[in-house]
C-alpha cells in the first residue's frame, strides 16, 4: 500500500500525506494552479475508504469501494472545488484541483507542524459528493458518497474523512 493521504473536511477540505517511510509528507504543486502532485513512496496505491460522522459523534458505515487501476476520483466540496485523485496504470496516485464554475480558482495554503505538511484548500467547504470515474470511462459511476441526497445516510454527515492506502 502506499503512504496513506488523507482527504478531509475539518472547516475547508485538507489535504495530506503521512510523512513516513518512502513519503516525506509534502505535496507541493498542489499551490501552483493547474499542477498535479504525485503521493510519495514506493509502494502502490490500490485502496480507497470513505469515514463519517454525525453531529452526535456516531460513526456512519465506511465505504470502502472498489478502486483500480486507471479510476479517477473526484471529491466535491461545497463551493464547487473538486480534489481528482487518478490511480495510474503503475498503481501510483496522481492528484489534482480544479473548480466546478469559471473564474473560481481553489485558494490553497500550506501548514507545517513539525515536518508533516498539509494543504487548505481555503474556499472549499464540505466534502459533498465523491464519485469514481472507472478506467477510461466519460462517465462517472453514480456518487458513492452524496451528502446531498438526504435518503442517503451520509447526509448526517458533519464530518468527512477520504482515505487511500
Amino acid at each position: 500500500m502506499g503512504e496513506p493521504v488523507i482527504i478531509d473536511d475539518g472547516g475547508s477540505t485538507r489535504i495530506k500525506q503521512l510523512k513516513r517511510n518512502d513519503a516525506d509528507g509534502r505535496l507541493d504543486d498542489l499551490l501552483i494552479p493547474g499542477n498535479s502532485e504525485n503521493a510519495k513512496g514506493v509502494a502502490p496505491f490500490g485502496t480507497l475508504k470513505i469515514v463519517f460522522l454525525d453531529e452526535h459523534g456516531v460513526l456512519g458505515t465506511p465505504i470502502s469501494p472498489a478502486f483500480a487501476k486507471g479510476d479517477v476520483v473526484t471529491i466535491r466540496s461545497a463551493n464547487l472545488q473538486d480534489v481528482k485523485a487518478e490511480l495510474t496504470n503503475a498503481k501510483k496516485l496522481v492528484l489534482s484541483l480544479a473548480a466546478g464554475a469559471a473564474n473560481l480558482e481553489p485558494m490553497v495554503h500550506a501548514k507545517q507542524n513539525g515536518d508533516q505538511r498539509r494543504y487548505v484548500i481555503s474556499n472549499a467547504g464540505s466534502i459533498q459528493k465523491i464519485d469514481i470515474t472507472k478506467n477510461g470511462s466519460t462517465i462517472p459511476d453514480p456518487p458513492v458518497f452524496d451528502a446531498t441526497d438526504t435518503t442517503r445516510p451520509e447526509s448526517a454527515s458533519i464530518y468527512t474523512m477520504v482515505l487511500f492506502t
